[in-house]
């Protein structure tokens, strides 16, 4: 819908200027259904003042981090999860409890290989297909913070930095392997040596380095970062 938006402004930015002032202005129970989603999702953008994006490896503590965040933030604040529309299509495809493919259980990690490939098949269709619909899941509501917390590849983080640019805030989490086996964590060949693990392991240049250890004062290392985010939606 945000699409068709774009190409009227470009075709007649006037037209388009027009149109956008009546969506706004109007009440929904005046607006067809398909109208009634562009102006949430307007709403959406307009209220948004930080993109933040959060990578890191299994057992990292990402997760923990994301929750984090949320709780300092509360209603102004919503976590998606890219690998979420992935575990939804995933087991709709292949009649699976997708409930169970969200949490920790063993039952995900019996899949995690298949839904791996069958993944990156979509991705070569469409290389944003997943991070869309996860966006899509942000604009349903009006929220300061949007937290992306499991980017994994390239495309997903060029795709955040790209469309929202000075919004976009990105964190890694790094955390060594010693502490992430503490932490449950098993190397997977066919998981932990592909893309989904390893694809911004080169990445150098992030907003935000959390070093998520004993070594390293945990409180100390969220205080700073929710304080950067605080400035971008103060």
């Amino acid at each position: 819908m945000l699409k068709f938006v774009r190409t009227v402004f470009k075709a007649n930015p006037l037209r388009g200027i027009r149109d956008l002032k009546l969506i706004l202005s109007a009440e929904f129970h005046q607006l067809a259904p398909s109208v009634q989603v562009l102006k949430y999702e307007i709403f959406a953008l307009m209220c948004v003042q930080a993109v933040v994006v959060l990578s890191g490896k299994r057992k990292s503590g990402k997760d923990y981090i994301a929750c984090k965040i949320k709780e300092a933030f509360g209603s102004d604040c919503i976590i998606c999860r890219l690998s979420e529309p992935i575990k939804r299509e995933f087991a709709k495809a292949h009649g699976l409890d997708f409930s169970k493919l969200l949490d920790s259980s063993f039952y995900k990690e019996i899949y995690r290989s298949d839904m791996i490939k069958w993944g990156a098949v979509k991705r070569k269709e469409d290389p944003y297909v997943f991070v869309e619909l996860a966006v899509a899941e942000a604009l349903k509501g009006r929220y300061k913070v949007w937290l992306f917390s499991d980017a994994r590849r390239i495309n997903d983080l060029l795709y955040f930095r790209r469309k929202y640019k000075q919004k976009c805030f990105s964190v890694r989490v790094i955390c060594s392997e010693e502490e992430r086996i503490n932490r449950g964590y098993i190397f997977t060949e066919g998981v932990d040596d592909c893309e989904s693990e390893c694809g911004l392991d080169n990445i150098n240049d992030w907003d935000f380095v959390f070093i998520n250890d004993k070594e390293h004062d945990f409180q100390k290392q969220i205080e700073d970062l929710l304080l950067i985010i605080g400035k971008r939606i103060s």
